[in-house]
């Protein structure tokens, strides 16, 4: 692994813990966005490839948000849960 820091000790990212800090002609990014940039870098650079059926899967995730939304937006809610709940077994009849 790979520091990103400025190589200049602790001196040069003092006192702003957190935020873009400037060394040695860039930026040291915030350490929670370190390990996404790394993993970033190493898709582009081919170091890891995305597994087989990464694109079906994001796919169906867009579609299915989608319809979602428009089921919310449309009103169709309820009717939609009434639906998958009568299918499933959980809905009610009759109250006695």
């Amino acid at each position: 692994m790979f520091a990103l820091t400025s190589g200049h000790g602790r001196t040069a990212i003092a006192g702003v813990r957190g935020r873009l800090a400037p060394a040695s002609g860039g930026y040291v990014l915030p350490r929670w966005l370190r390990k996404p940039a790394r993993a970033f870098s190493r898709f582009i650079s081919g170091e890891i490839e995305a597994p087989p059926y990464t694109m079906t899967m994001l796919a169906a995730a867009v579609v299915g948000s989608f319809s979602l939304y428009g089921a919310v937006l449309g009103g169709h809610m309820p009717s939609v849960i009434q639906a998958v709940t009568a299918r499933t077994g959980f809905a009610i009849d009759e109250i006695a």
